[in-house]
């Protein structure tokens, strides 16, 4: 009986052998496959889709900021224009001073932030999800037709054919912060 058992044994073995060592093949390559996506994420993640979303929320953090700040200096302005429209003397050196700063920062500071974006999104083109490409062109074409009024190199009217306002980017924008949302949510 000890003898037959161990003929089974000898028998089952080799066919066992090779069906672990085939689960253990099949695991393996499981294991690497899911920590392949994981690092793709994360490159995603780390080189693109994070950086991108920095750049948008400092540029509209310094946008509101411009807009809040020439809101109030339109205020003061209006309150100072009726005082002078009474006759009383009204120096309005510090408001073109406030207007001169948000032209020079919205040249100097922000336009470059958007270079930046773009820079950043033709360089790793490669991690970009399908979706996100479909907003590459409507991107590139808003940043040439504000560097073109910037640089004065077209006429108004016809900017004003052509021009793309930044509300058109908003749909880009969402996208940016979901698929950063959701690839957080998938490295979990």
């Amino acid at each position: 009986m000890v003898a037959e058992a161990v003929n089974i044994l000898q028998a089952v073995t080799p066919p066992l052998s090779l069906v672990v060592a085939l689960a253990a093949i099949v695991v393996t390559w499981l294991i690497s496959r899911q920590q392949q996506k994981y690092s793709f994420r994360e490159k995603q993640l780390k080189e693109f889709y994070g950086p991108l979303l920095a750049l948008r929320l400092e540029i509209q953090a310094l946008s509101n900021f411009r807009c809040n700040m020439l809101n109030n200096a339109e205020s003061a302005w209006g309150e100072k224009s009726s005082k002078a429209d009474l006759g009383e003397k009204v120096d309005f050196t510090s408001y073109e001073k406030i207007i001169d700063y948000s032209n020079l920062q919205y040249k100097t500071v922000i336009r470059p932030l958007y270079r930046a974006m773009q820079k950043l999104f033709l360089d790793n083109i490669w991690l970009a999800e399908p979706e996100t490409l479909g907003f590459l062109s409507k991107f590139v074409n808003y940043n040439e037709s504000q560097d073109l009024v910037l640089t004065e190199k077209i006429p108004s009217e016809v900017y004003s054919l052509i021009e793309l306002k930044e509300e058109e980017l908003k749909p880009f924008y969402t996208h940016l912060s979901a698929t950063t949302e959701l690839l957080k949510k998938k490295m979990r």
